[in-house]
């Protein structure tokens, strides 16, 4: 799969969009620039003996309420497909999916990108 994702946009085809005080969008952006935290990173076992990292959906949902409030963005799928499904000694199954995301924030801006 050949994909580009998008940058910041707004869509204006949705009705009507709910701008950001001057206030919002200053603290928004200072908040957005913070790094995260080591306190919000998780580890798991991958492959081998390697260890993968990722930050947990519930914590991302909650970040997100934080920065935009509860009722100031909404996500939603746009695409999702299996890549390969391949099965492996001992009746293990090897999986690749992949998922485009859409994040729209109250104003109507939002961001596509795919995980």
């Amino acid at each position: 799969m050949n994909y580009q994702p998008s940058q910041a946009r707004v869509d204006s085809s949705k009705g009507a969009h709910e701008p950001f005080t001057a206030d919002d969008a200053g603290r928004i952006q200072t908040l957005l620039r913070k790094k995260l935290g080591p306190e919000h990173v998780s580890t798991r076992q991958g492959m081998g003996n390697s260890r993968l990292s990722y930050v947990e959906g519930w914590r991302i949902i909650s970040i997100a309420n934080e920065i935009f409030g509860f009722d100031g963005w909404s996500s939603s799928i746009q695409s999702f497909g299996i890549d390969y499904m391949d099965m492996a000694d001992g009746g293990r199954y090897s999986i690749g999916a992949t998922c485009v995301m859409r994040i729209t924030l109250r104003d109507g801006t939002f961001r596509e990108d795919v995980g």
